[in-house]
């Protein structure tokens, strides 16, 4: 089992690309099939303050986006994904990370207002080249008297 900062790794593929040749007769009973698969350099995990908090409290939440690849990366897109009807996000939820080394890790932070009571379901994502991977998801519990804030 991972800790709660414990890199998620996206899914292996980045991308398979699959190309069908046939025969040029139309009576051919041959076929090839080739492939190639592409793996996804990125790990994010996705940190919050506090996990409950009263509607109009601030928390802050931090992604953090690791290349685990052996080459450089460049405009690697972050998104906090939350329900933004009733959690507002200070600033626009969508960065970009314009370099990242082999190994290399850089962190977004965000300021999240519960507007509403509720338990909202928060993760992050990483997007390179069309292909994304998700932190794990947080879950905040927003409850109780209303506090000036958001």
């Amino acid at each position: 089992m991972r800790g709660r900062g414990s890199p998620r790794l996206g899914p292996a593929v980045l991308a398979v690309t699959l190309a069908l040749t046939t025969a040029s007769s139309i009576n051919a009973e041959s076929a090839s099939i080739s492939a190639s698969v592409q793996v996804m350099p990125l790990a994010i995990t996705l940190d919050l303050s506090d996990s409950v908090a009263l509607v109009g409290e601030w928390v802050r939440a931090r992604a953090t986006v690791t290349n685990a690849g052996a080459s450089r990366v460049s405009d690697v897109t972050v998104e906090l994904r939350v329900d933004s009807s009733r959690v507002s996000v200070r600033g626009g939820v969508t960065t970009t990370i314009s370099r990242l080394k082999p190994g290399q890790a850089a962190s977004v932070l965000w300021s999240l207002c519960g507007t509403q009571e509720g338990n909202y379901v928060v993760l992050a994502r990483a997007t390179l080249d069309g292909a994304s991977v998700d932190s794990e998801a947080r879950l905040l519990t927003v409850s109780g008297q209303r506090r000036r804030g958001c």
